[in-house]
C-alpha cells in the first residue's frame, strides 16, 4: 500500500511540474520566424492576395500516377499550404472533377513557402486515383472558405 501511495505521490509531482514548466516557458512568437501569426481563415483569405500565387506543374514530372506542383507564393505574408488537392480532366473542352476511386489521403500538415517563396509538393495519386489516362489534366487546390486555385494544364501521354 505504501509502494501505491509513494508512486501516485511521484506521478502527481511529475505532472505538476510538466505543466507548470509548459505555463513558465514562453511561447514562440510566430512573427520571429517567416511565418506570420494567423487567427482565422476570415482573416487569412482576407489579407492573402491571391494574384501573387502560381500553381506550376513541373514539367519533367508528369508520369500517369504522379506530378510536382509548384506553389509559387509571392504574397508579404507567409501562409501555410495543405497537402490536400484534386484533379480535373477537360473533356469537351470543360473541366470535370475526376472521381477519386479511394479516400484522398492528406497528412493534415501545413506546409510553409521556402526562402524562394515556394512550396513544392510531390503529388502521387495513384492510391487516390489509380492511373489517370491519357489526357489533359489540371490540379486544385483548395484553400479555407472555400477558394479554389488551379495549376496549370498538364498532359499525360503515356
Amino acid at each position: 500500500m505504501e509502494k501505491i501511495l509513494y508512486i501516485s505521490i511521484i506521478v502527481l509531482f511529475i505532472i505538476a511540474l510538466c505543466v507548470g514548466i509548459v505555463l513558465i516557458i514562453p511561447k514562440k512568437n510566430v512573427g520571429d520566424s517567416n511565418v506570420s501569426n494567423i487567427t482565422s481563415t476570415a482573416k487569412l483569405n482576407e489579407d492573402r492576395n491571391l494574384e501573387e500565387v502560381s500553381l506550376q506543374i513541373d514539367k519533367n514530372s508528369i508520369t500517369n500516377s504522379s506530378v510536382t506542383l509548384i506553389i509559387t507564393d509571392n504574397s508579404e505574408i507567409a501562409y501555410p499550404w495543405e497537402d490536400s488537392y484534386m484533379i480535373q480532366r477537360k473533356i469537351d473542352g470543360k473541366w470535370v472533377d475526376v472521381e477519386p476511386k479511394g479516400d484522398l489521403l492528406t497528412s493534415g500538415l501545413s506546409h510553409w513557402k521556402d526562402e524562394n517563396n515556394q512550396y513544392i509538393q510531390r503529388i502521387n495519386w495513384i492510391y487516390c486515383y489509380g492511373e489517370l489516362e491519357n489526357g489533359q489534366y489540371r490540379i486544385v487546390k483548395p484553400i479555407p472558405d472555400s477558394i479554389k486555385l488551379y495549376s496549370e494544364e498538364f498532359e499525360i501521354n503515356e
